[in-house]
C-alpha cells in the first residue's frame, strides 16, 4: 500500500517495482513450488495488491498491475524469463537490457521489483 502511486513517471516507480515483485513471484512460484503445498496463492496476492492500489494510483497504473497479477507481459519480459530459464549470461544480459530500456525508469523499478521477489523466496 505504501509503494503504490509513489514516485514519477507516467506509471509511477512504486507501482512499476509492484508490477515487477508480481511477475517475480509467479516466475518464482512456478520455478520452484510447481504443485505443493508451498505455492503461493498468486491469484490472491494480486488481488490484494490491486485492491491496495485502488485509491492509490492512476486508471493506467491499475491496469498495469492486473496485467502483471495476471502474467501479461512484454516481449522483453518473456525474453528475460525465458534467458533466466536458460541459465545462459549473454541472453541474460541483453534481455535484461532490454527490460532496462523501458521508459524512464519503468523498466528498472520493475527489475527491482522482480528481483526483490527472489531475493525474499531465498
Amino acid at each position: 500500500r505504501r509503494l503504490a502511486g509513489l514516485g514519477p513517471g507516467l506509471t509511477p516507480s512504486g507501482d512499476d517495482w509492484l508490477a515487477g515483485w508480481l511477475v517475480g513471484l509467479r516466475v518464482g512460484n512456478t520455478i520452484d513450488k510447481p504443485d505443493g503445498p508451498d505455492r503461493l496463492p498468486i491469484e490472491l496476492v494480486g488481488k490484494a495488491v490491486l485492491q491496495g492500489a485502488s485509491n492509490q494510483t492512476t486508471e493506467l497504473s491499475l491496469a498495469f498491475l492486473a496485467a502483471a497479477a495476471d502474467g501479461a507481459l512484454s516481449q522483453a519480459w518473456h525474453s528475460l524469463i525465458d534467458a533466466l530459464s536458460n541459465a545462459d549470461s549473454v541472453p541474460i544480459r541483453s534481455a535484461a537490457g532490454q527490460v532496462l530500456s523501458v521508459g524512464a525508469t519503468s523498466g528498472a523499478d520493475m527489475l527491482a521489483g522482480f528481483l526483490a521477489a527472489f531475493d525474499a523466496a531465498g
